[in-house]
């Protein structure tokens, strides 16, 4: 059995062990009560901000058991796909090895085993940078539009190949704007409902207000919200820092040590955004970031692991400390709002 089907299988046991434990998240079974309860009327869907395409998902498997072996079969496939990605620009080896840093990454497993939209958006993230280095363009594009229309913050991804596009003025760019067509649907979508293109925002605002008293929010409202969408739009700033490297550069074996922090930035604002809000000042999940922690562990993992030997043992060790400890207050926190929501 070759490395990577090993590291495969180990991971996929570890994730049925956790399949073994109840559902301890409380939106997955909330999603799926919606889903069918209202199956396919998109005034539903659309009235509680979630995008179309995992609700659907919902409402065909009509399972929380069944979405979460979809959910464990989502990150065992994103792994193939970052391997088959780092091969393009690295050695076999370190390939195998920024694969094995996600596939055991601590916050993967535990969302790869709960039933919510993050590990299919991760696989659908993963899919279009996978797609887009092969020059599967138009394949690329359309992943990248079924994307947008699962999680909100794969909308960041949308201006860096639109700016690969205007910068070499090639025609198979064209095929981006598949995106831009899905974003502008929805907006029309929550005109019709909101008599506002961003009415989603607006949804997000009365849950806010909703939950405040249950979750003992004392952040003023509008600094809570803007807390909330704050790391949307910080992150789509690294990005465009690091849009030289993931767009121009991104074949270049880069050792550059600043590097490394990106493997840890996804993981540790996960950790932040759940205390942050556990506490009160925040209105955010952390999840909200997990399909973007294998795009920062893949501009990043290469310099980490070409370090000298102790150095990088000691990297490696601070990254799975850091993602266990995260892990351990995102499942506190899960668990703390299942409680408060079942009172």
């Amino acid at each position: 059995m070759g490395m990577q089907k090993r590291l495969l299988a180990i991971a996929f046991l570890l994730m049925v062990c956790l399949l073994a434990l109840p559902n301890i998240d409380y939106d997955s079974q909330f999603r799926l009560h919606v889903a069918t309860d209202f199956p396919f009327r998109m005034e539903y869907v659309h009235s509680q901000t979630f995008l179309p395409v995992y609700q659907f998902l919902l409402a065909i498997a009509d399972s929380i058991t069944a979405l979460r072996i979809v959910s464990i079969g989502c990150v065992l496939i994103s792994a193939i796909f970052i391997d088959k990605i780092m091969q393009v620009f690295c050695e076999k080896k370190v390939a195998q090895r920024v694969a094995a840093l996600f596939l055991f990454n601590p916050l993967i497993l535990l969302y790869g085993s709960l039933a919510m939209s993050e590990s299919l958006a991760t696989l659908i993230a993963i899919a279009t940078i996978y797609l887009y280095v092969r020059d599967h363009y138009k394949a690329s594009a359309v992943a990248l539009t079924l994307g947008v229309l699962t999680s909100y913050w794969i909308w960041v991804f949308t201006p860096f190949f639109l700016l690969k596009g205007m910068k070499e003025k090639k025609f198979k760019y064209v095929w981006f704007t598949y995106p831009i067509v899905a974003i502008v649907a929805w907006g029309i979508i929550n005109y019709t409902f909101g008599q506002s293109p961003i009415h989603f925002v607006d949804m997000t605002q009365t849950i806010y207000q909703e939950l405040a008293p249950k979750i003992s929010l004392d952040a003023i409202e509008q600094t809570s919200m803007f807390l909330f969408v704050f790391p949307m739009a910080f992150t789509l700033g690294v990005f465009l820092f690091s849009c030289k490297a993931m767009l121009h550069s991104f074949k270049n074996r880069m050792h550059n040590r600043l590097q490394t922090v990106l493997v840890y930035f996804a993981i540790l604002y996960t950790a932040l955004l759940s205390l942050g809000t556990y506490f009160g000042f925040i209105f955010a999940w952390g999840r909200y970031f997990i399909p973007l922690i294998p795009t920062f562990l893949m501009l990043g993992a290469p310099a980490m692991l070409a370090t000298e030997t102790r150095h990088r043992r000691i990297l490696i060790a601070a990254y799975f400390s850091v993602a266990l400890i995260a892990t351990v207050i995102e499942a506190w926190r899960i668990m703390s709002f299942q409680r408060t929501m079942g009172q």
